[in-house]
């Protein structure tokens, strides 16, 4: 666990085919989790194929989303570690299962990212954050 900080490249492309017929390269995976709100990171990450003939096929790139909250007074505040480009959905559930969306989708930016969210004395109100895109 630590922070991941900076602005720069991370990437896992995939090499280029040797032409005429040589196929692209595929693209690698990369996993990222600092294991707390301290990602900062504001550059490129990429795992694309590679291109040729065929081009290669995509590779995959897995950051770990931490999540956390706190309450003040009659709020909670919804805490997580965003990326550019994600669009979050706040939804509350009574059940576990029937799940409603709370206020707009709400665009991620490279960094924490939070909602103050209202909650009331009935302690049975789940609240949970999904991708809306």
């Amino acid at each position: 666990a630590g922070t991941l900080a900076g602005n720069g490249i991370i990437s896992a492309n995939g090499g280029s085919g040797q032409l005429p017929l040589g196929g692209g390269g595929g693209g690698g995976r990369i996993a990222i989790s600092t294991g707390s709100l301290s990602n900062t990171f504001a550059g490129l990450i990429s795992a694309y194929g590679g291109p040729g003939y065929f081009s290669g096929g995509v590779g995959s790139v897995f950051t770990l989303l931490t999540v956390g909250a706190v309450t003040q007074g009659n709020s909670l505040d919804l805490i997580w570690n965003g990326e550019a480009g994600a669009d979050y959905q706040v939804e509350s559930s009574t059940d576990l299962v029937n799940w409603t969306a709370v206020g707009p989708p709400m665009a991620g930016s490279n960094g924490v990212n939070s909602v103050a969210l209202p909650i009331g004395t009935d302690p049975g109100t789940f609240f949970r954050l999904v991708l809306a895109n």
